[in-house]
């Protein structure tokens, strides 16, 4: 996998967010993290394996202190992960 930036793809989240947030749930103001969120996937529990599949994922923040996590490759369909 090539090295994504966050600061690089900020403004075309940030706009898939803003055309999308109706069919995506998102019914109040929000605040995007900076940076990316890697959700590691496993075969088994408990226990935590380094390294191996993982989920690029953007994560906001409601006002009313709900978290909203969306996998990259969701918002931006051309993205080359």
């Amino acid at each position: 996998m090539s090295k994504i930036d966050f600061l690089e793809y900020k403004e075309k989240i940030i706009s898939a967010l803003n055309n999308n947030s109706a069919a995506l749930g998102i019914n109040e103001s929000v605040t995007l993290l900076d940076g990316f969120l890697n959700l590691s996937t496993q075969k088994q529990l408990p226990g935590i394996v380094i390294g191996g599949p993982s989920i690029p994922a953007v994560v906001l923040v409601g006002n009313s202190g709900r978290i909203y996590i969306f996998a990259l490759k969701a918002l931006i369909k051309d993205l080359e992960i």
